[in-house]
């Protein structure tokens, strides 16, 4: 059998259960009788070329559409996996939000609870005619709420953090209680050993605060307080920049 040279090129079909396939055609051939040299076979395509031109045309665009046939159905597909991901995504964060709604549901419930328990503790405001042994305390929130609560002076400082738990409802376990003038600070966890002894064999009781028997506290909560000291530290720099 003498061999032969074969021009295919690829095309479409359609298969009996109407789905199309890639096939390949025939475009030409050579018997190759004498076998072609270099210059004849380039002188037999460039004849095929010119022959075909319009079907070369065709298989050009055929070949382009094909790549933007195959772009198309990947970025399909990779669409739908990114809207497949996106709705779990937001799945995962409903419920992430749904857990945290809930838990914050009943760390506020529990609140509740604990402030009505708190309230049957506190003692009762000592009268104005116990003023040798009372301290007046004024308590200024940043929203600028005042109130004045009078205390024993055998009060605890952990007496003092409950009354505004219940009284403000500011969390005793971030409230920050600071003097007007910035020398005294406490925090709740200053009242956490108010059942073990001072260093001078005290508890912590306002009389031994050593603060007099006039009192203002400024009241602030943890998150407040950072705030405002990142509010002055970024003044601080913009002074610096200026100068």
């Amino acid at each position: 059998k003498r061999p032969i040279l074969a021009v295919a090129y690829v095309g479409h079909a359609v298969d009996a259960h109407g789905r199309s396939k890639v096939v390949p055609k025939l475009l030409a051939q050579h018997h190759a009788t004498p076998p072609p040299t270099a210059d004849m076979m380039a002188a037999w395509m460039n004849a095929l070329r010119k022959r075909h031109a319009a079907q070369y045309v065709k298989m050009q665009k055929d070949l382009t559409e094909l790549e933007y046939s195959k772009e198309r159905k990947e970025g399909y597909q990779s669409s739908i996996q990114t809207d497949v991901e996106q709705e779990r995504q937001r799945a995962r964060d409903a419920a992430a939000a749904q857990a945290r709604q809930e838990a914050e549901r009943e760390r506020r419930e529990q609140l509740v609870r604990r402030r009505e328990e708190l309230r049957a503790t506190l003692p009762e405001e000592p009268s104005t005619s116990e003023s040798a042994r009372v301290k007046t305390i004024s308590f200024r929130l940043d929203n600028g709420t005042q109130q004045v609560r009078r205390f024993t002076g055998d009060t605890k400082l952990e007496t003092v953090f409950n009354w505004i738990d219940v009284t403000f409802e500011l969390e005793r376990e971030t409230t920050i209680l600071v003097t007007l003038n910035g020398r005294h600070r406490y925090e709740w966890k200053d009242c956490l050993d108010d059942d073990s002894d001072n260093d001078d064999g005290s508890s912590k009781t306002l009389e031994n605060l050593k603060l007099g028997k006039m009192i203002a506290f400024r009241v602030s909560q943890q998150q407040q307080q950072q705030d405002d000291n990142n509010e002055k530290e970024s003044k601080d720099d913009e002074e610096e920049e200026e100068e």
